[in-house]
């Protein structure tokens, strides 16, 4: 089944240029996502029931034109492709039906109350309604992206409890907000994350970066060297 819903484009999700950042299309995506669990009683209100939740664990998202203030959106969400406890979720942005913004995202199931991954059932696939049959992108799954063995420059997060979001971990979107303080990044046209492990309030955190090529890539690590977020970004 595709979900779809309407939105338009506020003043806190733009830039100086008045065009919808990076960070404020992941949080349309992620709401009409939860959004549509809603809707089929899957929701985060659902969670005391069911002790199931969907936490993404990779994204990639191609900006074909940036929506503007004021824009009236049309979300698509989607999923496909689900196996074991994973499933991949499709976006699309329109305006006006013309394509804007297209995505695709892995999501894993994980059970609560048992702190484990659980399997997705058929049941809960025939709620939702997938649609293996399409895809937003020609190819299908997310590749793992290469790690760097050492990067050009290495800069401490400093955590907020505001970085924070309702599970006690900093918010994924989040990660756009270290990009632009800490590596004075651009609004990229094409990008990858893949969330290796998450990052917690007591964490001590760095962002590294190397520029190849035509790419940017980042990595988020903790002290030790953990590898905490893969990020690969350029603009076409």
């Amino acid at each position: 089944m595709i979900f779809e819903r309407k939105h338009k484009v506020g003043v806190d999700e733009v830039n100086g240029k008045l065009l919808m950042t990076n960070r404020a299309i992941i949080v349309s995506f992620e709401n009409t996502a939860s959004f549509q669990s809603d809707s089929i009683h899957y929701g985060i209100l659902d969670i005391p029931q069911t002790f199931l939740t969907w936490f993404v664990i990779d994204w990639k998202v191609r900006v074909i034109r940036r929506p503007l203030y004021g824009d009236e959106l049309t979300i698509r969400t989607w999923g496909r492709d689900a196996a074991r406890s994973f499933s991949y979720r499709d976006f699309e942005i329109y305006v006006n039906g013309e394509l804007y913004v297209q995505a695709t995202s892995k999501w894993a199931l994980l059970n609560v109350r048992t702190r484990t991954f659980e399997t997705v059932s058929e049941q809960l696939l025939q709620r939702y309604g997938n649609e293996d049959g399409l895809s937003t992108f020609a190819e299908r799954e997310l590749e793992h992206m290469a790690v760097l063995e050492e990067y050009d420059s290495k800069t401490e997060i400093t955590v907020r409890k505001s970085d924070l979001d309702f599970n006690g971990h900093v918010n994924n979107v989040k990660y756009f907000d270290f990009l632009i303080d800490y590596a004075d990044a651009p609004e990229y046209s094409s990008f990858r994350i893949t969330y290796r492990k998450e990052i917690k309030k007591k964490d001590r955190v760095f962002l590294c970066h190397s520029s190849h090529g035509d790419k940017d890539l980042y990595a988020i690590t903790d002290g030790e060297g953990q590898l905490k977020t893969i990020i690969e970004c350029h603009n076409y």
